[in-house]
């Protein structure tokens, strides 16, 4: 499938959200006025919330607005396509973008389906807030083209405040200005309806606009209307095309220079020449979208298999990567990465943080997936913590997100070697390990702890209850975690092998490794559980294992610790349909566990974020993990590996229909039924291209110059993974019934065999 398909492929009638890679993103969780012109609900600029940006109104010569009947919607990731129509014949056609250079556009074609000539009066307005305290600045500046204004926010909120972060606007359009108006207006409705605006009563008295800029009064607070007029006249059958779009920037300058630019590529002819029918030459801004995204395709590796179903999400998924990415440098995030999500969660977050790496190393560029740890060195407190989120203006210096960094940097650089890399991730995570060392392990236990049940990124479970009945209020405890000491075993692991290998430093390198190995031991000493078959988190006060059986116990699946007398943990606990094995697994908690609930309640009240049973893709990306540990010691899992990852993707997609692929927090374990209710879509909390190439493409770099391709068996008739860059060199991988299995090494066949096999690879 070629790049310029995907966007294609991905089309459906249900979703709106339009991202462009960069600051901004449009993608209000619980829009009000996705059936009106422009972009009235919000979007973000970083974790800013920015509303009312621009809407369309036609009037008639009266003054009246004339309603508009939404009349379909179309979307794909370049682009949302909406119709509307009116009761005097008139269709306007909406192409609504987000371009590259955090720009917002609208491509609009009106058209005179009646049999009579039409005058209509184009009003394009927007509604900004000010306050008493004056920390809004407006600017009008070229106002025939387009209004700047100047804006100060409170970080997160959807208000004017304190001139703590600023930014700058431009909004206009590529149509003469018969009219203009800028009016300051004491606070009403906000809502996109052209009679409460102060022009309506303007208008109706002289038929266009005052062309003066009142954007002063006795008090300086308030809103501020401002309004671009275009008188239209449409013969029967005529149509014409025009775009209006808002820049949003840190200065008004730059927003007003990002917006002329635009412009100045869609300058119509002049007003006795404007287009009639035929082409639509507003949609230039849908094809500089589309070539965005065409471009960002092209930038990951081509997958396609007779399985419809992983094909499809696997594009889907990196859709929402890049929906989410941040590929623009700002003042507490140097280095590229991806949000976790939308709404609240449009903030570089260490727990995803991990996924994020996972999924973009496999992108022919490593920045972003280099770039998702180098923000948190960047932001690294001085005991040596990660800060749990970053935001646009400040880091949680205080709070931690437990995280699996050490691994990650392994598989990022067995993708991209780049020592350099590793040298600066070295420096920062020998700092986390000294941190942890200190204060996450002060019995000297081997073991360290989960300090409340927030950090986590589990929160409300039956596992933090067992250790303070009060955990559930977010207050202190201390739990010696699974989670937390298998991410630090791995992390000492690392450690070892970079200090060895890239390092030089033998001497620090036994150290960590003689660290490794005391976890190693701890583990398996202290938290596996011989009689009740299963690794479970510790009491620190008591020495006692804790009795909640969770899916975290099967994290050291993924590490080197285990044997073959661990494998009654996979075989007991999670293929067990009374337990871990549901519908839809896994849930976080297991089913057996007194507090679990597979509806997302949390005693007696639905929770936003309950992990007493909910399925969440994050505890799944883990949990197939585990599953293709334990099948290295156990060949009869491959299949049941493969079966889990089939079930977990197809769990993905609103009643597993194929065309409504979602990425929601969690789903129900017996239904499937994902958390509408959050408002929350595209949340990148998990991975799962990584476990697609790597599992059913069986794509598995190894250190050094090895490459591993090792398919599990999904039962496809064909696959083929194509355009993957590893270790400096091109490789195409692809199995076909009766052909077999082909591999190419810089375009020149390397491998065939006439089965499904592992091959080991040495690249040149």
């Amino acid at each position: 499938m070629q790049p310029r398909e995907i966007d294609y492929l991905l089309r459906r009638e249900d979703k709106w959200y339009l991202g462009g890679g960069r600051h901004l993103i449009w993608a209000p969780a619980f829009p009000l006025y996705l059936d009106k012109p422009g972009f009235w609900d919000h979007a973000q600029y970083l974790d800013l919330y920015v509303s009312r940006l621009f809407t369309l109104s036609l009037v008639d010569s009266g003054g009246t607005s004339l309603p508009l009947q939404a009349a379909g919607r179309n979307w794909q990731p370049s682009h949302l396509r909406q119709s509307y129509t009116t009761a005097n014949g008139l269709i306007l056609s909406e192409e609504r973008v987000l371009l590259e250079n955090d720009v917002l556009a609208a491509a609009y074609t009106l058209t005179n389906q009646g049999n009579q000539p039409v005058t209509v009066n184009l009003m394009a307005w927007s509604y900004r807030l000010s306050n008493e305290r004056d920390v809004q600045v407006q600017r009008v500046d070229r106002v025939a083209e387009y209004f700047l204004v100047e804006e100060a926010y409170r970080r997160n909120m959807n208000q004017l405040a304190q001139p703590d972060f600023r930014l700058g606007l431009a909004f206009g359009w590529n149509l003469p200005v018969d009219s203009f108006s800028a009016q300051l207006s004491e606070t009403n409705s906000d809502q996109p309806r052209w009679e409460f605006t102060p022009f309506w009563e303007e208008f109706i008295a002289r038929g266009h606009l005052q062309n003066h800029l009142s954007i002063t009064g006795y008090t300086p607070y308030g809103a501020h209307y401002l309004g671009l007029h275009h008188r239209l006249q449409l013969s029967p059958g005529e149509s014409r095309d025009f775009t209006i779009a808002v820049a949003v920037a840190p200065t008004p300058g730059a927003a007003g220079e990002t917006l002329a630019q635009l412009m100045s590529c869609s300058a119509p002819p002049a007003s006795e020449n404007l287009a009639t029918g035929g082409e639509n030459r507003g949609s230039f801004v849908t094809t500089r979208s589309q070539t965005t995204w065409e471009r960002f395709f092209s930038s990951v590796p081509a997958f396609s298999c007779s399985d419809p179903f992983l094909e499809r999400y696997y594009w889907y998924r990196w859709y929402g990567l890049h929906l989410n990415m941040l590929q623009a440098p700002t003042l507490m995030a140097p280095y590229p990465a991806v949000f976790e999500g939308i709404s609240y969660f449009r903030r570089l977050i260490s727990y995803s943080a991990q996924c994020h790496m996972r999924e973009c190393r496999w992108m022919h560029d490593p920045a972003v997936a280099q770039g998702s740890l180098l923000n948190f060195l960047h932001n690294q407190a001085p005991d040596g913590l990660l800060p749990a989120r970053i935001q646009a203006d400040s880091a949680n210096q205080d709070f931690i997100y437990h995280a699996d960094w050490g691994d990650c940097v392994l598989e990022v650089q067995r993708v991209h070697p780049d020592n350099d890399f590793l040298r600066r991730a070295y420096t920062g995570l020998s700092r986390y390990h000294t941190y942890f060392r200190q204060f996450r392990d002060r019995e000297n236990l081997h073991l360290y702890d989960v300090l409340n049940h927030w950090e986590t990124g589990q929160e409300f479970m039956s596992r933090y209850q067992q250790v303070n009945p009060q955990a559930e209020h977010g207050g202190s405890i201390q739990l010696k975690g699974v989670d937390a000491t298998v991410y630090t075993y791995r992390l000492e692991q690392t450690l070892a092998y970079l200090a060895r290998k890239v390092m030089g430093r033998n001497a620090e390198a036994d150290s960590y490794a003689h660290h490794a190995a005391l976890t190693g031991k701890a583990i398996l000493e202290r938290m596996w559980d011989p009689e009740r078959r299963l690794f479970f988190d510790v009491d620190p006060q008591s020495g006692a294992r804790i009795t909640a059986a969770a899916a975290v116990g099967f994290y050291p699946f993924f590490t080197d610790l285990v044997g073959m007398e661990h494998l009654s943990a996979i075989h007991e606990h999670l293929l067990d349909p009374q337990r871990f094995w549901t519908p839809f697994p896994v849930p976080s908690s297991s089913a057996a566990d007194t507090l679990f609930c597979d509806e997302p309640e949390w005693q007696g009240k639905r929770h936003n974020c309950p992990w007493n049973g909910r399925t969440w893709p994050m505890t799944n990306s883990h949990t197939a993990e585990a599953l293709a540990g334990a099948a290295r010691l156990d060949h009869t899992l491959r299949p049941v590996a493969a079966d889990f990852i089939s079930r977990f993707v197809r769990m993905l997609f609103l009643q597993q229909q194929l065309a409504y692929p979602t990425s929601y927090e969690h789903y129900n374990p017996t239904t499937g039924v994902p958390c509408l209710y959050r408002g929350i879509e595209d949340y990148q909390h998990s991975w799962v291209v990584d476990l697609l190439i790597k599992y059913v493409a069986g794509l598995q770099p190894q250190n050094g110059n090895q490459i591993t391709i090792d398919p599990f068996p999904f039962n496809l008739s064909y696959f083929r993974l194509e355009r993957v860059y590893v270790k400096g060199h091109w490789l195409d991988i692809a199995w076909q019934e009766g052909d077999g299995l082909r591999i190419w090494v810089d375009g020149a066949i390397s491998v065939h065999r006439p089965t499904l096999q592992r091959v080991e690879l040495e690249l040149p």
